[in-house]
């Protein structure tokens, strides 16, 4: 409730779950702009339905800052394991190349020399 009154709910703009309280981000018909509101998840499916009876449309959550750490760990772990393996490409492919260009000087030596 913003300024006491029932507000009705236009849409449900972003919703981040913490410790079992539930934030929406929520556009209101009265109001200009869109405002959080705090809920315990037990309350909440008391508290949002439009006027007309219908559910509003709820985004999925966002991640927790504990979720987010976790995810920012096990990308870096895994672009450390990228940058690797292309390190190890560009070493075969340089080796590799170096051989090519080896052959081609041995074949291309007059017999001469």
């Amino acid at each position: 409730m913003l300024g006491g009154g029932q507000l009705e709910v236009v849409d449900v703009l972003a919703r981040v779950d913490v410790f079992g309280t539930i934030h929406l981000l929520s556009e209101y018909a009265d109001i200009a702009e869109p405002h959080w509101r705090s809920f315990k998840v037990r309350l909440l499916g008391q508290l949002w339905s439009e006027d007309s009876g219908e559910p509003v449309r709820m985004p999925a959550p966002h991640l927790s800052p504990h979720q987010v750490a976790e995810r920012v760990a096990s990308l870096e772990q895994e672009l450390r394991a990228v940058k690797e393996d292309f390190r190890r490409y560009r070493v075969r492919t340089q080796i590799s190349a170096k051989q090519h260009e080896r052959n081609v000087l041995e074949v291309t030596r007059p017999c001469w020399q």
